[in-house]
């Protein structure tokens, strides 16, 4: 994607939408809708923080906030790299001290510990069926996680079975397991490339562990448009994926935490007011409260029978005539 395009996409000029050739499972051709989530206060929190914050209040015995407050007067760092960079400090002081340092098997066995905000634990079978029943299986839902949050603390929490693939930032490990060196900070438009991997298809684990040489290839059909994306998170390093994914004619919805302070829902509003997203949600899925509805029937019903228009699936399973983009913008206003 070039500058370009992505300012007359912004101007109100979408780019042209590549033909593409959908799968077919039982005979029935299929699309897909992508939900791209952040995790920390986004899907994972608690009254006492994020995921991170959490582990290192509970397994480190540090405070989450002067922690973060560390080297904060660096400038142009990237934030991930950042707070990578103090954990490895702070590993490096511990072992001097005496304690445990920081390894890949204490943050693994933490994240079956990772704290969930209300009504996560099921949320996203849940979206998955919804979509499914009313598109009687021509529409599927892929949900993808897109964090700065580390690996080694992501790959274990109750929920990660639901993820086709996830991306998050890495350490470098020593022969004992001892955090080394950030490998792989993932942070503000770092995150934008993960979204092209999920447009084109390449979602293996050998196409993750392998980006950089996967990202810019050209490929002819795209697997899910950016149109069908929907991305949710609750900061500022979301807003690159934000105004990707809404230039482009997809979803960005920010949401606040049940836990934080008020000052928390005001920042997120203004991602509202700016025109990074086009909705911001309250940070509590539980099923029939408000945030569940509005996912559900003002978000992924009509963007289910969107793409089944466009595509020309019926619920029969027979391919139709498709759309043409003039005619959506009539048929939905």
């Amino acid at each position: 994607m070039t500058i370009n395009k992505l300012f007359a996409s912004r101007n109100g000029s979408l780019p042209k939408q590549e033909i593409r050739v959908l799968p077919s499972v039982a005979g029935q051709k299929q699309a897909f809708i992508a939900i791209a989530w952040d995790l920390d206060d986004t899907a994972l929190g608690n009254e006492k923080g994020d995921l991170t914050s959490n582990f290192l209040r509970e397994a480190l015995d540090l405070d989450p906030v002067e922690f973060f407050e560390r080297n904060k007067n660096l400038k142009n760092c990237n934030p991930a790299f950042l707070y990578m960079h103090n954990m490895i400090q702070e590993s490096q002081a511990r072992e001097k001290a005496g304690k445990k340092p920081i390894t890949r098997q204490m943050m693994e066995d933490y994240g079956h510990r990772a704290p969930l905000l209300p009504g996560v634990i099921d949320l996203l079978p849940r979206l998955s069926e919804y979509v499914n029943e009313i598109s009687k299986g021509l529409v599927k839902v892929e949900h993808y996680a897109i964090s700065s949050g580390i690996h080694s603390l992501i790959k274990n929490i109750p929920i990660i079975e639901h993820f086709k693939q996830f991306w998050s930032s890495h350490f470098m490990f020593d022969q004992e397991g001892r955090i080394e060196y950030p490998q792989l900070p993932l942070s503000y438009p770092d995150k934008v490339p993960c979204l092209f991997m999920i447009e084109k298809g390449f979602v293996s684990d050998e196409h993750k562990d392998n980006m950089p040489n996967y990202v810019n290839q050209k490929v002819h059909q795209k697997r899910i448009p950016f149109s069908d994306m929907v991305v949710i998170g609750d900061g500022y390093t979301d807003i690159p994926m934000f105004c990707t994914v809404e230039s482009y004619g997809g979803t960005a919805i920010g949401v606040y935490s049940p836990h934080k302070p008020e000052g928390e829902k005001r920042a997120v509003e203004r991602f509202l007011s700016t025109g990074r997203v086009s909705h911001v949600l309250k940070a509590d899925y539980r099923l029939g409260g408000a945030t569940y509805e509005t996912l559900t029937g003002e978000i992924l019903s009509p963007l289910a029978k969107k793409i089944m228009l466009r595509e020309g699936l019926t619920l029969q399973g027979l391919k139709s005539a498709p759309v043409s983009a003039e005619q959506l913008s009539l048929s939905f206003g």
